[in-house]
């Protein structure tokens, strides 16, 4: 899941500050639960909102709009903003369908 992370995101990618220790058990635990969102075991309640019908979207695209975005974030929300309205914001992080 974190391998493949950047071909969803919408930013630049820049130098990796720190890296986290693996033995840190508040790091282990976010593993666990990205694994289980990933697996289909565990509802994201992070990246998924619910529309007034009931419809439940869930965010692929995110980016940190603060920061330099890619050209395909720039193509891709702009001209089908029906399909990606912002699911989610968390922190600086905005998430789209």
């Amino acid at each position: 899941m974190i391998s493949k992370a950047d071909q969803w995101a919408g930013n630049v990618p820049g130098p990796v500050l720190e890296y986290p220790n693996d033995n840190d058990p508040l790091f282990r635990q976010l593993l666990a639960d990205i694994d289980g969102i990933y697996n289909g075991l565990t509802f994201d309640e992070l990246t998924t909102a619910t529309t007034f019908e009931g419809k439940a979207l869930a965010g692929l695209y995110y980016a940190d709009l603060s920061k330099p975005i890619t050209l395909f974030l720039k193509e891709k929300i702009p001209r089908e903003p029906t399909s990606h309205k912002r699911v989610a914001t968390v922190g600086r992080l905005t998430i789209f369908p």
